[in-house]
Parts: structure tokens; sequence; C-alpha cells
């Protein structure tokens, strides 16, 4: 059973609640505390390519957008392994062909824990942009439902996938491990209406954000290393120049400064996907998984005394996407 501590009482019921103003947000003792998902969803890229027409990070920054398979397959499964030594339970879901990106599946969905004690954990599902992703979601639905997620349709009367709204799941809202509360990101792939429904059917705390467009969601410009043996609270990683002055003091209010990284180097930031990195839950000392292009980013990291994995994607990162899109955090199929 999962409980959750509300100022040293418990919550029967998780309360949901949109913030745009950083006075509004609830001191750390008011907001429920919550576990959070640390096994993954992957998807390997059997059928990975990149369809005709689409503009990708790689070609826009004048490399090859042409995909070497056998490479991304060799980066995927050296992934799945290094999470797996790393104590990570890693869930295999293979994609149907024509499924070019569903080895992003970050994108299909969000996994929150349940509404209310001892209920199910919640699977929300997407409602992606791309026309060639519309499908994705429903790669993942039936492995959530055979899992006794309860499964939640943030439009039930949008019934065309051509048209909006919009939600992508992992990519529009990072939550902060260990609590009750997220960064929800507005866009062309989530509007305010998908983050107040969120919000209000699911019982999660939101602040509202805009990233620079320069950054292709939110998960390109925030990440959080889960809190480990060694250090009670998470690190909140992010990408100065991708928020707004508001949107950081958001950080400073919930982070002291010990707790919360700056990532300075901006052309590393945003082309290399670097905060597109995991940090890995249940381990000795805070560690974080990213890949082996970058050099400024790991330095800043182990100056923290977090440790930092470094794995070849180069093959992947061509889709547009890196470590953190690569895979969906849930809690495993409930115990029956």
């Amino acid at each position: 059973m999962i409980v959750y501590f509300f100022n040293r009482r418990v919550a029967v019921k998780l309360e949901g609640a949109i913030y745009t103003r950083v006075a509004d947000i609830p001191p750390l003792e008011r907001i429920e505390r919550v576990p959070y998902p640390d096994q993954v969803i992957m998807v390997p890229p059997q059928h990975f390519e990149l369809p005709p027409g689409y503009t990708n990070t790689m070609s826009k920054n004048g490399m090859s957008s042409r995909v070497i398979k056998r490479w991304a397959s060799a980066q995927w499964w050296k992934m799945t392994k290094l999470l797996q030594a790393q104590g990570i339970a890693v869930t295999e879901v293979r994609a149907r062909k024509g499924m070019f990106d569903a080895n992003y599946p970050a994108n299909a969905g969000l996994v929150l824990p349940p509404r209310e004690l001892g209920g199910n954990p919640q699977f929300v599902s997407s409602r992606l942009l791309h026309l060639h992703r519309k499908l994705e979601p429903e790669l993942m639905n039936p492995v959530f439902r055979r899992a006794g997620y309860d499964m939640i349709n943030l439009f039930p009367g949008h019934r065309s996938l051509l048209d909006p709204p919009y939600f992508e799941g992992q990519a529009n809202v990072v939550l902060v491990p260990g609590l009750n509360f997220a960064f929800g990101n507005l866009s062309e792939r989530c509007g305010r209406d998908a983050l107040e429904r969120l919000a209000e059917k699911c019982g999660l705390k939101i602040f509202v954000v805009s990233t620079d467009p320069y950054f292709y969601d939110l998960d390109t410009a925030l990440f959080f290393i889960p809190p480990s043996a060694a250090t009670p609270l998470p690190f909140a990683v992010y990408a100065q120049e991708a928020f707004k002055r508001h949107e950081l003091e958001a950080f400073e209010a919930l982070f002291d400064r010990d707790h919360r990284l700056v990532q300075y180097d901006y052309s590393e930031t945003r082309h290399g996907f670097v905060l597109n990195s995991l940090g890995l839950p249940k381990q000795a000392v805070p560690t974080v998984l990213t890949n082996n292009k970058v050099v400024v980013f790991p330095q800043s990291l182990k100056d923290r005394g977090i440790k930092v994995l470094q794995i070849p994607f180069s093959e992947i990162h061509k889709g547009g996407g890196s470590i953190t899109c690569s895979q969906l955090r849930w809690y495993g199929a409930k115990e029956r």
C-alpha cells in the first residue's frame, strides 16, 4: 500500500492544483510525499528510421540524418544492460512496423501514483502532435491495462487524433521525485487545458512554465536526480536559458542553493540534448546517465559529488531524442 505523508498526517487523496505564481507554491512540508516510478519501459529500435520530410535535430545541425540501424540497436542494448546493472528493472515492449519513433516511449504517456490511498497507479495516455506518431500510445495502453493501472484519458470527447488538443506525456510534464509536484510546459504539443485536466483528474500539483522554443520540450531543459542513500533531497538540473525569471524562482522556492544545478554551456545544453539525461533511482550516491558527446556538463555534475555514467547514443539521437526520451518510467505491474 502506498502512503502519502502530508504535514505528518496521512493524506487519503491527492489534491491537484495549477500554479503560475511562485508565491502560490505551498511549502515543501505541505506537499504530499509519493513514491517515484523506479522502473522503466523501453522499446527496441528495430523499426527506427527518419520518415521522409521529417525535420530532426541532427539534420538541423548539418549532421548525417541516415540511421545506421545496427549501431542504433547496439547503443540501445548498451543502455538497457547498464540500467539493469544499476538495479533498475527494464520492461521491453516491441513496436509494430511503421512506428518510426516508438523507441522514444516517453512521449506515449505519463505514469502517476494512485489518486487515493490504496488505489491503483495511474497512466495518462498521450495525444501526439506528429502524424507518424499518432498510434504510439496504443502500443502502451494495453501494457498498463494488463498491469492494473487506472487508465486516464484527458480528452474523452475528442475521438479524432488528427486535431488538437495534444499532450505528450513525460516530454511535457517533468515530475519532482518523491513529491506530488511537477513542472508542466505550455507548447504546441501541450495546451493549458491538458495541464488543468491533469491536475483535476489525477490530483497532481503543477507549476506552469513555457520554455524557450529553442528547446524542443521540457524534458530537454530540465530533469531531476532522485534522492539517494547519500542525499535525502533530489537535485534539480536545468538550463537557465530555457526559462523566464519567475520560472527560475520556482526552482529556488522548492530547492535551496545546495540542491540545484544550472547548466551554463548553452550550445552543449541544447545541441547535445544534454538535459535529456536520466537521474537514476535507488542508488548509493546521486547518479546520472548521459550521452558521451558532452564534456562540460558531466564535469559540473562530478564537482557536486554526482556520479556520471556515459554511453554512446549518436544514432538514437538522430531522431531528435536522447536518453530520457528512450524510456517511460513506471512502477511495474501491480502485485496480484
